[in-house]
């Protein structure tokens, strides 16, 4: 089984500034790791590495045994947001559930099956109350619930 993740003498440059280099990291399958340091220190660089944002400028990084590629999705990913716009209409159930779709193009039609997913999501993040309002009435704590459900329920394995 290959690992989650694998960095091998991996190094980023932005704007001919060096972020970091030499970094040889290996997480297996089923590990939890945090990564801490002080702000500019690289740690959202190295998640947008993961997901293909941001490549690499010397080694590799494989997930689950292969190259990184945006839109993969094995690897979720919860960026650090403000606030929804207050005017933005669409209910918090289908920000999450988009999450569910969010590699295919057009509107799915929501099956059975993820009907159920995403209301466990949301009964999970304690959103059941606000689940239909839409989310730019939302309070910014009952906000960040959203998003943290709409993760959740994707299927990544990272």
């Amino acid at each position: 089984m290959p690992s989650a993740l694998k960095l091998d003498r991996a190094a980023v440059r932005i704007g001919g500034g060096l972020v970091w280099s030499d970094v040889d990291l290996e997480v297996e399958q089923g590990e939890f790791v945090a990564i801490l340091g002080p702000n500019g220190a690289g740690k959202s660089t190295l998640l947008k590495a993961l997901l293909g944002l941001v490549p690499l400028s010397h080694g590799s990084v494989l997930v689950f045994g292969h190259p990184v590629r945006r839109g993969n999705d094995d690897v979720g990913y919860l960026p650090q947001r403000r606030r929804f716009d207050p005017d933005l209409r669409i209910r918090a159930t289908d920000l999450v559930r988009l999450g569910l779709d969010g590699g295919r193009w057009g509107v799915p039609l929501p099956s059975a099956a993820k009907r159920r997913r995403v209301a466990q999501m949301i009964e999970l993040v304690g959103a059941t109350g606000y689940q239909d309002r839409a989310i730019g009435e939302l309070s910014g704590g009952e906000q960040q619930r959203v998003p943290i459900a709409q993760g959740l329920g994707s299927w990544a394995r990272m």
